[in-house]
C-alpha cells in the first residue's frame, strides 16, 4: 500500500467507525470520472475512490465520506458548501483537468476539426449574448466513431466533447451550436449538490437559445441524443 492510500485507508477507517463499519478496506483508482464504487457486509466495506480526491484536505475527503455513508445508511444528506467549494476551485482543476483529459480516449487536441472550429461556435455563443469567456474550459471533437451523441461534458473539470459527426457542413450550424451551448450550460452553472435547484436552473439558460425548441425537434428527427 502506497503512501496516499494508507492516507485514504485511515480517512475512511475513522468516518466509517460512526456508521457501525468495522473493518475498512480503500484504495484510490484512476477512474475517468468522480466516484466511489464500494462493497459491503454487515459491518465490513471495501472501497475504491476516484484519484481526482488526492490533492483534497482530510477534512473534505472525511466530509464526502460521510455524505456518501450517509446514504449508505439511507439518509438523504447533500455534500456541505465547503465540499462545493473544494470541487469548484482552481486547485481541484489545476490538479485533475490535464488527468481527466489524457483519460478522454479519442479526443481532439485542438477545437479545429476537418470542416469546422468549436471555437467559432463558442465565438457565436458570446455574440448573441448566451456566454461569457471561459478561459479555463477545454473544447475538442470526440472520437470518430458510431456514436450519434451531440456531446459530453464534465462540470467539474470543465472539458466539453463534441460528436465528431458535427464535423460537417452539411449539419445546420444552429445544431452544432446548440449542441456545444447544451454542454457548456452545465459546465458554467458549476457544482450544485441540490438538483433540483440545479434542474431549475439548467431549464433557464436553457430557455435563452433562439428556437431552442424546434432545434430539440430536429435533434430528435435526426435520431442524434443531447
Amino acid at each position: 500500500m502506497n503512501e496516499n492510500d494508507e492516507r485514504l485507508e485511515g480517512i475512511v477507517r475513522e468516518v466509517a467507525k460512526g456508521f457501525g463499519f468495522e473493518e475498512v478496506n480503500a484504495r484510490y483508482q484512476p477512474f475517468k470520472t468522480l466516484k466511489i464504487n464500494w462493497t459491503r457486509s454487515y459491518n465490513w466495506i471495501s472501497m475504491d475512490v476516484s484519484d481526482y480526491l488526492i490533492p483534497a484536505p482530510d477534512s473534505i475527503q472525511a466530509s464526502v465520506l460521510e455524505t456518501l455513508f450517509g446514504k449508505i445508511r439511507g439518509s438523504e444528506i447533500s455534500y456541505t458548501p465547503e465540499v462545493a467549494r473544494w470541487l469548484g476551485s482552481d486547485e481541484f482543476l489545476d490538479a485533475n483537468q490535464p488527468k481527466y483529459i489524457s483519460r478522454c480516449i479519442g479526443m481532439s487536441k485542438s477545437t479545429k476539426g476537418d470542416h469546422r472550429d468549436l471555437q467559432d461556435s463558442f465565438d457565436r455563443l458570446m455574440d448573441m449574448g448566451l456566454v461569457d469567456r471561459m478561459p479555463r474550459l477545454v473544447m475538442g471533437w470526440g472520437p470518430k466513431n458510431h456514436s450519434r451523441k451531440i456531446g459530453t461534458h464534465s462540470v467539474l473539470l470543465k472539458v466539453v466533447t463534441l460528436g465528431a459527426f458535427l464535423d460537417d457542413l452539411k449539419i445546420p450550424q444552429e445544431i452544432l451550436d446548440y449542441g456545444l451551448y447544451w454542454n457548456v450550460s452545465k459546465v458554467m452553472l458549476g457544482f450544485i449538490p441540490d438538483h433540483e435547484e440545479r434542474c431549475r436552473e439548467y431549464e433557464e439558460i436553457l430557455g435563452r437559445f433562439p428556437g431552442r425548441e424546434k432545434l430539440e425537434r430536429e435533434i430528435a428527427l435526426r435520431e442524434y441524443s443531447l
